[in-house]
Formats: C-alpha cells, structure tokens, sequence
C-alpha cells in the first residue's frame, strides 16, 4: 500500500489534501458526506500493518483518530480493575490444568489420564496458549489473569478501532460500545474463570472488524483461528466465506485456503492424536433444549440493559435515514455483524447454554453490542456544538455507572460489595458460586495457588515410569487436578468419552448427574489389579464377570470407543476410526 505522499516532495506548493491522509482503508467522502464507493468495493489490503508509516514518522488522519481518547483510556482502565475485582477460577478450568501439567511436568504428552488418548478440553487455541505460558515458569493462577487481562485490552482496543469506523470523522467521540463492554459485569468476569472466553470475547471483536474490511488478509488470517477457539465458532466463519462469495460473485478460495490453514493443520494433529474428528466435549454437551435455551438467553441479556440498548439503536438509524444519512451508517457492515453473531447464538440456544450465566453468549452479545458503535457520535453531531462535549461526558458517565451497576438475578448483591450470596435460578448460577469455593490470593501477594511443581518432581522420583497408584471418580475437577497421581474419571464426563457418549438427561445443561454411578461402575473396574489402558481391557472384564450391567449390554460401542483411547497414532488407521461413528450408550 502506498504511504502518503511527504508535504516536502518536489514541486509541492500546498499540504496534503484530507483525502491524501486518510489512509486507504476510510471511504472518501464528498462535501456532501456521501460516499464516493460503495462499502463492498473496498480495496484489498487496506487494513495492512502500519509499520512502515512509523518507521518513517508519516502517521496517517486514520492512524490518529483509531488512538484512544482520554475518556475511553479510562474506560480501559476502569474495565482492567473491575475485571480484576471480579477474577475467579471456574472448576473446568482444572481440566486444561491437568492436561497442561501432563504435556509439560509429567511427560505423559497432552492427555487428562496416562496412555489415554481423550480431547477433553474445549479449545485447542487457548490450550496452546496456556501451554506456551505455563512453559514460562508462571503459576496458573498468575497465567490466567494475565491472559485475560491481556484478552481484555486487545478487546477494548479493537472496539474502540470499530467505533472509529463507524462513527463520522471529526465526531465528540462516546463510544457506547466501549462503554459497555467496560463496564458490564458478564463480559468482564469472563476476561478470567480460566477458560478460553477471553479469547471468544476477543474473537467477537476480530468479526466487527472484518465486517468493516473483509478484503484485510490479515483478518482472514485471524478468522481462521476461530474454530480453534471453540468448534461452533466454524459457523460464523462459514457464513464470512458465503458473504464473500456474494460480494465479489465468485469462490473466495484464497480466503478458503488462508482461513482453512490452521483448521487442517489442528484437525490433521487431532485424528493422529485422539482419532476423533471432534472434542469429547461436543459429544458431552451436544442435545436440544430450546426452551432451556431460551431461558438462558433471557437470563444473560436482560440484566444489563441490552433489549433498551438495541431499541435505541433502532430508534437511532431510523432517524438518521430519515435525515438522509443511510449512505452513511454503514447498514451492510452492522447486518453483518448480526448475521455472524445469529448462528452462535442459535446453537447456544439450541443445546440448553450452559450452567453459568452469560458463558455461551459471551461472542454473540459482544458482536451485537459492536454494531451500535458510531450511532451515538452521528446523533450527537445534531447537538449544538456548545453543547455537545458536555452531553457526551454526562451521557458517558451515567450510562456507565448503570451498566456498572447491574448484575445477574443469581447474587443477592453486588459482586464489589464482597461477599454475594448466589442461587440457581432457572437452572443456572453466576460465577460466584465458584468463586467461593475456590479461594485464590489476591493480586500482587506474592502467593501462588494452585501450583504442584514440588510434588510432581517428588512423586517422579518415586515412580520413574509415572505409573498410577489408583483410580478415583469425582465430579470437581479440581480435586481431580490435586490427585496426579491417580487415574481420574469426571463423574460428570468432561473428559471421559464413554460417559460423554452415554445417554443419560441432563438436570442442568452439561449436567447430568446421572453419569455419577456410571463412572464409579468404570473406576471399580479399572482398580482391578488385572485391568490394563489397553484395546480389549473392558471385554476381559465383562468375560471376568467384573463389568456392571449397562456395561455388559453396550460392550460393543465402549469397544469402538476404546480403539480411540488406546490408539497407537498410525494416521490412515486413526482416520478410519474417526470417519467410523460411534454409537450411543444406553445405561
């Protein structure tokens, strides 16, 4: 991409006109405010990196105006300190701990148990990343606040880079959007729990941007990633891939091979590895509970405000068009958004969501909320100058403290007031429910929790082969996490595929309570001094008379699984167990 041209070429008399500066990536607009191309036409790369214009000290208008103002650099800080007030750890985080420590302290390669072959965890991205951490020396405890923190401000820069965009140049900047995202209880309690819905929250802010230039390589590149954060996340990408296919009237298959990279490359590691196609996690949680879907949808948007938000954005273009402003607002990318926003929330609502509040909606109600950015800006350019910064500031504080102020129907107070008390309400609990049970240092302590490294290398030299002295069945995964030491089975069958594949209700989504006797059936099976992680294990078993009866009634299905578990990562014959379906247990 060409850089602007310098004010002191030859023969130049006057400085660079507004359109020169704006950086290719702006539409240039007439005196009239309209467009001069359509927002389907933009260039391809007008989004690339800015590196040569630093090195040469030439920042663009575009460059400039994407910086943070004042007010929205306190939002960020504001938002880093209330995210810091609510951190907590959710139980499942344990899971990604014990596969982390496995991979890295125990040389038992990236499992939950010993010698089985389980994708127990639900994004391969945040994985990696907490792999790459934990190699550091960190704490985990340590590690999760920082990436969150760090998922945080990428975040918030991302928004404040989508309301630039939207919003008309020259603007008093408000920045709802930020407002929001900074100040919303849900979204930044979910910048920690130890998951990966930093990186979704993240995700949703990477979509907004490419909705405004799908033509940037390097939000392709970054779309790519998305089914690696979380495998539902391959449905927006799809539909980014139809939406090009329209746009430019033929397959977008540079986008197809870009995006598809990183995608075959984990799925090509996942059938070597775990011959599956798909986390054992998928297999748990996949069912159909719309109703319970919608209460979940309900629960997670109503406290803050957002069905008022989205009507005065409504309310907004409506009046915008009717001042003859449509040319403006950028319609096509707002759609978009919502249209890559729909399907995630679709599939949420259809499994049931989730056992805690706002978790599964976390993507769609951040992309949703990107849409409104740059509404407030074009309204307030119908204020009287005079009046304008004052109504911007007022309206940015007391919406802020509203949303600050708003909380889950679950807690009986406020999450800053200490302690919350929280129940179940329509099946589903906050985030304090874990974190009181799970009781963390605070930040700059200089205590670690959380941390086994001294016991790893005490009970290595002990069992220089790693070998494990027992099997234990529990439904908290971090008392799972503590016994190393022995086999573990999750009651609850986030990580074991014979129960995630079982058929069993589920009391809360994701809970199924009725796998509790399932897997203490399993764990005394294989305490047997005779039984062996090994293809053939369960029938010797069953032949012994030592296998339960639902057990006995599905041996050929735990077989099949069991070819799985214990597979000997051979590709073509790893491919063949993947591409062979699985049948479901009946207990």
């Amino acid at each position: 991409m060409d850089e602007p041209q310098s004010t002191n070429r030859p023969g130049a008399s006057e400085p660079d006109s507004p359109a020169d500066l704006r950086g290719s990536n702006e539409p240039v607009r007439n005196d009239s405010g309209k467009r001069a191309s359509d927002f389907a036409m933009s260039a391809p790369g007008a989004d690339d990196d800015s590196a040569g214009a630093i090195a040469s000290g030439k920042f663009t208008d575009e460059r400039l105006r994407s910086w943070p103002t004042g007010f929205e650099w306190l939002l960020i800080a504001m938002g880093v300190y209330l995210a810091g007030s609510y951190a907590w750890l959710l139980d499942d985080a344990f899971v990604y701990f014990r596969y982390g420590d496995n991979a890295l302290h125990l040389g038992h390669g990236l499992v939950y148990n010993r010698g089985e072959y389980v994708e127990g965890y639900s994004s391969p991205l945040w994985m990696m990343l907490l792999l790459l951490a934990r190699s550091s020396g960190l704490d985990w405890w340590g590690i999760t606040r920082i990436l969150g923190l760090v998922c945080l401000v990428l975040t918030a820069l991302m928004a404040v880079r989508v309301n630039r965009k939207l919003a008309p140049r020259g603007s008093q900047i408000l920045n709802v959007p930020l407002i929001y995202l900074m100040g919303c209880y849900a979204v930044l309690c979910y910048f920690s729990s130890g998951l990966e819905t930093p990186l979704v929250q993240v995700s949703a802010a990477v979509f907004a941007l490419f909705a405004l230039n799908p033509s940037s390589r390097g939000l392709q590149a970054l779309l790519g990633l998305a089914p690696l954060v979380r495998h539902e996340f391959a449905l927006p990408l799809a539909t980014a891939i139809c939406f090009l296919w329209l746009r430019e009237r033929k397959f977008p298959l540079g986008f197809m091979l870009w995006s598809a990279l990183p995608i075959l490359a984990w799925i090509s590691f996942r059938v070597i590895y775990y011959a599956d196609f798909l986390p054992n996690t998928f297999y748990l949680k996949d069912s159909t509970d719309w109703s319970q879907g919608l209460v979940y949808l309900n629960d997670a948007v109503s406290p803050y405000f957002l069905p008022l938000l989205l009507s005065l954005g409504v309310l907004a273009s409506v009046a915008l068009i009717l001042r003859g402003q449509r040319d403006q607002l950028e319609l096509d990318a707002r759609a978009l958004m919502l249209i890559f926003a729909l399907p995630v929330a679709v599939y949420a609502v259809r499994i049931g969501g989730d056992p805690r509040h706002y978790r599964y909606l976390a993507f769609s109600i951040c992309l949703t909320v990107l849409a409104l950015g740059g509404l407030a800006e074009r309204v307030l350019a119908h204020v009287s100058p005079a009046a304008r910064s004052p109504a911007s500031i007022g309206f940015g504080l007391a919406l802020f403290a509203l949303i600050v102020s708003c909380y889950p129907v679950q807690l009986q107070q406020h999450p800053l007031r200490g302690d919350q008390g929280n129940q179940i309400i329509g099946k589903i609990n906050d985030a304090a429910y874990h974190r009181e049970r799970i009781e963390l240092p605070r930040w700059g302590s200089g205590r670690t929790a959380i941390e086994q490294k001294g016991r790893y290398r005490l009970w290595l030299e002990e069992h220089p082969e790693g070998e494990y002295e027992s099997v234990i069945a529990a439904k908290w995964c971090r008392n799972l996490y503590k016994r190393f030491d022995q086999r573990s089975i999750n009651s609850l069958g986030l990580t074991d595929p014979i129960l995630a594949r079982t058929n069993m209700d589920s009391d809360r989504p994701a809970h199924k309570r009725g796998l509790k006797p399932l897997a203490e059936n399993l764990a005394e099976l294989q305490r047997h001094a005779d039984w062996k992680p090994e293809v053939g294990a369960t029938r010797a078993a069953v032949e012994a008379g030592r296998a339960a009866y639902w057990i006995r009634n599905n041996l050929g299905a735990i077989e099949a699984i069991e070819r799985k578990i214990y597979n000997d990562h051979d590709p073509l014959q790893n491919l063949k167990l993947a591409l062979t379906p699985t049948q479901r247990i009946e207990p």
